[in-house]
């Protein structure tokens, strides 16, 4: 609301799992997608391939995951490419972009 985004944005309070089998349901595609998964339930890199798979990002499309800084991300899933990862304190942020396979 504080961004004006209401009118053009989705917000899931339900696991990834479902609200990505929902958005596949619903054939949308997004120019951002925000992963934060409960941290003892880490499947980013299942997640990020089930976005591909489906074609829910848009091709200049960013997504953001929110991870324990434990957890390892490839720096490629599929066709898309880390391209920033910063900690901070226990978590970190991969953000992940198309890139060349």
């Amino acid at each position: 609301e504080t961004c004006g985004f209401t009118e053009c944005s989705e917000l899931y309070k339900i696991d990834s799992e479902r609200a990505l089998k929902a958005l596949i349901k619903r054939e949308l595609r997004f120019g951002l997608i925000l992963l934060d998964p409960p941290y003892k339930q880490q499947k980013i890199a299942e997640l990020i391939e089930k976005i591909h798979n489906e074609g829910l990002l848009d091709d200049e499309g960013i997504i953001l995951c929110e991870h324990s800084r434990d957890v390892k991300l490839p720096d490629q899933i599929e066709t898309f490419k880390r391209e920033r990862y910063e900690e901070y304190g226990a978590i970190a942020i991969s953000i992940y972009k198309w890139g060349n396979a």
